[in-house]
């Protein structure tokens, strides 16, 4: 009876062995799914690489403009983990800046066209018409700019 109880305890420390094997691959995907953000929609994984490398651009921008303004002009001196971390605190506390609505963008255009035939008619001002088609060209631009610049500020 003895050898079986010496027997049985090998046996179940044994089985757990084979189970903590065969579960350590399990939570290896585990980690490997958290660490690829497997668990992430495929849309929501492109806009989490697009946020990263926007991050990662804004912070080389400013850790660049941080090693250029310590230049002496002696020669080249190279990004520092330093300048990296003061880019990393500096971006972190700035705000994203501002996305420009549709209605901004039209303003601009409309504004860019008024100019361009504004010119024309300037070209043409001896000719009534030429006098006439001035003035509400400019007078479209104007309007076109005031709307931009009150829908910029109202964006604030």
């Amino acid at each position: 009876m003895r050898e079986k109880d010496l027997e049985a305890p090998e046996q179940d420390l044994e089985a757990p062995e084979q189970d903590q094997d065969v579960a350590a691959p399990e939570q290896d995907q585990d980690v490997e799914a958290l660490q690829t953000s497997a668990a992430l929609q495929p849309e929501a994984q492109q806009l989490l690489d697009q946020l990263e490398e926007t991050w990662r651009q804004r912070v080389l921008d400013e850790a660049d403009r941080i090693r250029a303004a310590r230049d002496d002009g002696t020669g080249y001196e190279p990004v520092t983990r330093a300048d990296i971390r003061r880019a990393d605190e500096y971006v972190a506390g700035m705000p994203a800046p501002p996305r420009t609505s549709r209605i901004e963008i039209v303003c601009q255009v409309a504004s860019y066209l008024a100019a361009i035939i504004a010119g024309y008619f300037l070209n043409n001002i001896d000719e009534p018409w030429g006098s006439i088609g001035f003035a509400i060209t400019v007078s479209i631009g104007a309007v076109a700019i005031l709307i931009g610049f009150l829908e910029r500020r109202k964006g604030r």
